[in-house]
């Protein structure tokens, strides 16, 4: 960066830009963006960061004169362009969660919740125990590095001097919501197959022995099954979560482009 004092008023106007994107989007997004992660820390990572990509994000179309209003305008754009890039990296995380959820449910423990101090929500042990471990995972494949990569390139579709943008569509909303579910129920499949053949053998076995109490057997059984198919399934759904990643940056690309 040298020195500060070099550096004219459009030039400042856009590292302050840049720092905003940045900053809303190091400050919220997944795995770093937590609660337990101090503040001072991403203060100073965004501040890094953006003086590493200054040079490279093509500042030079900001106009020279830019009256009070148009700063405010360009502000605003980059908090909302940073809120999409972290809303759209969060829906990774939450396939993961819709999972954990559909399998806590099939498994019969959709009560068992305790308290994640990360979002400060009740979720279920199974949806808190994937989450701990794709994030684990996510940081051993690089993850991180796909994100800012698609943050460098988000400059490039929605440069900083642009005063026009456009909002996410009704339809790609929808669509993107529909993605999430359908991403969770995939990875939930294996456990799910497994519930509906459990419950099956058990109502076989319900008529084949009357003195049998069902309701009562079924349930320590589905929960055993439930663990051990979700032990011999980590490596697919690990498998699943890498390819949602591809899927849900590509959808991200596609919103940006939109804007």
């Amino acid at each position: 960066m040298g020195n500060l004092f070099q550096y004219n008023e459009t030039q400042l106007l856009a590292f302050v830009l840049v720092m905003v994107r940045m900053g809303i989007f190091l400050g919220l997004w997944p795995v770093l963006g937590t609660n337990n992660v101090p503040k001072n820390l991403k203060v100073i990572l965004a501040l890094v960061v953006s003086m590493v990509i200054f040079p490279l994000v093509g500042w030079q179309q900001i106009a020279t004169q830019i009256d009070s209003n148009m700063i405010i305008w360009l502000v605003a754009k980059e908090v909302g362009v940073g809120m999409v890039l972290v809303f759209m990296t969060h829906l990774i995380f939450q396939t993961v969660q819709v999972c954990g959820e559909i399998v806590s449910v099939s498994m019969g423990l959709s009560s068992a919740q305790t308290l994640n101090p990360v979002s400060g929500s009740r979720e279920s042990i199974i949806s808190q125990f994937q989450l701990l471990l794709v994030s684990v995972f996510f940081l051993t494949i690089n993850g991180h590095h796909v994100f800012f990569s698609g943050l460098m390139q988000s400059y490039e579709l929605v440069p900083l001097g642009e005063d026009a943008i456009s909002l996410i569509s009704g339809k790609d909303l929808a669509h993107i919501l529909q993605l999430v579910c359908e991403i969770g129920l995939k990875l939930s499949a294996p456990v799910l197959a497994a519930m509906f053949f459990s419950n099956i053998a058990m109502a076989i076995i319900g008529r084949a022995v009357p003195q049998i109490n069902i309701l009562i057997t079924s349930f320590p059984v589905n929960i055993l099954l439930g663990f051990v198919i979700l032990i011999v399934t980590v490596p697919a759904f690990l498998y699943g979560f890498k390819s949602s990643i591809d899927i849900v940056m590509d959808d991200l690309f596609t919103v940006l482009k939109s804007m």
